[in-house]
């Protein structure tokens, strides 16, 4: 049996929004050879194949870069016949409706050579791939395909190979099962439309998921700039200085702007997770100063030091100053940690 592959290639981006289009593209190649005129559940396989690639799409974010190639539907005995019908890009569904319909099946599937083609039209998009192969059959090119996914891996490009078998023989599913894990990616079998439909459903969430673990990953090793800001009643205070010193034993951080208002938070234990502050105070360039207040518990603070050398935190309570008002505060800080306060992360 001729081999009947739908390549789908997602990636992401998901990132600070869930819009994949930030972090990668979707590339669809529908296999166009012959026998994809055989008949599944009383229809044809190329029509199958179709409407689920159409609802597929449907189902992405209007935000997601997608692209569509297709194989063996131009020329018979040409395993040199692969086509990019939209490029890796923004497109209508109207536009995927007219390319889709425009593949009709002549000649045979030559997965080897066209992952290999996907692979470089998508890495010009410079985006990282998954390649989701929906395969009815085996290679008919004499290509070496679970070789083609492997070399994407040994190549550092950021590729997975999913395959999914349509209504395979044991002898087909044992070389799609080899694409699948050379190209450290899942198999599916789907011997219907509506488990075909499920096996790319279940694709799309892995590759969310590794996407926003992609993105995660990446904003937490973004280059970091101190900041802190703090509203006192209706003031908002911003810099990107601050000190570290260690009173009595205690963790002291002061905040510091470029207007010289300056913002001291003695803290009661380890700096990680939620502390109370034993001392506060608040002053303005000359101004009087401004100090904490009410019970024991009255200004709290939490910490989060997730990155090494750096912490991070929000601050409320209230301050009272010599004039008898009285100012609520809340602020957050993002700084890097001193040397000198290393043992108070323990």
């Amino acid at each position: 049996m001729k081999l009947k592959a739908l390549v789908f290639i997602l990636v992401s981006l998901l990132y600070a929004s869930p819009s994949w289009a930030k972090t990668g593209s979707v590339v669809f190649i529908l296999d166009g050879s012959n026998s994809m005129w055989q008949r599944m559940d009383g229809r044809e396989k190329i029509l199958v194949a179709r409407e689920v690639i159409g609802k597929a799409i449907a189902e992405l974010p209007s935000e997601q870069f997608v692209g569509l190639a297709a194989y063996g539907h131009r020329r018979e005995s040409d395993c040199n016949d692969i086509e990019m019908l939209l490029p890796v890009g923004k497109h209508s569904k109207l536009e995927f409706e007219k390319a889709l319909n425009s593949v009709v099946p002549h000649g045979k599937t030559p997965i080897t050579a066209s992952m290999k083609f996907v692979a470089q039209k998508a890495k010009q998009a410079n985006a990282p791939l998954h390649l989701v192969l929906v395969s009815d059959g085996k290679e008919t090119c004499e290509g070496d395909p679970c070789a083609a996914a492997a070399s994407l891996r040994e190549a550092g490009a950021e590729v997975r190979v999913h395959v999914v078998g349509f209504d395979v023989r044991p002898d087909e599913r044992k070389q799609l099962q080899c694409i699948a894990s050379a190209g450290a990616g899942t198999y599916f079998d789907a011997r219907s439309s509506g488990e075909l439909t499920s096996a790319l459903g279940k694709i799309q969430e892995t590759v969310k998921a590794e996407v926003e673990k992609k993105s995660n990953a990446t904003q937490l090793e973004a280059p970091l700039v101190p900041s802190w800001e703090a509203h006192i009643n209706s003031q908002v205070y911003k810099g990107t200085r601050s000190v570290f010193l260690a009173a009595s034993g205690k963790p002291l951080i002061q905040l510091v702007s470029e207007n010289a208002e300056n913002i001291a938070l003695t803290i009661d234990g380890p700096l990680k997770g939620k502390q109370t502050v034993s001392s506060a105070s608040f002053v303005s360039g000359r101004g009087a100063m401004c100090r904490k207040v009410g019970k024991e518990n009255s200004f709290e603070i939490e910490l989060n030091s997730s990155r090494e050398g750096w912490l991070s935190g929000t601050f409320k309570g209230k301050l009272g100053c010599s004039d008898h008002t009285l100012l609520q505060v809340t602020g957050s800080f993002l700084l890097k940690a001193d040397n000198t306060l290393k043992e108070h992360f323990k």
